[in-house]
């Protein structure tokens, strides 16, 4: 996964939400297809926060 780094700009903070979500979800069925499972670990310190229902 040695890609160039990318600059991405969205106009507001809940299109940002939803991108690196769909983001989060491709990587993850990335990851199934090619070993078999997805593992993550989330910290239980803050996370990013949005007021906005998806």
């Amino acid at each position: 996964m040695n890609k160039a780094p990318q600059l991405h700009i969205y106009p507001t903070p809940a299109e940002v939400l939803t991108s690196l979500a769909d983001y989060f979800v491709e990587l993850a069925n990335q990851a199934v297809a090619e070993h078999g499972r997805f593992s993550v670990a989330l910290s239980g310190a803050i996370l990013p926060r949005s007021s906005t229902s998806f």
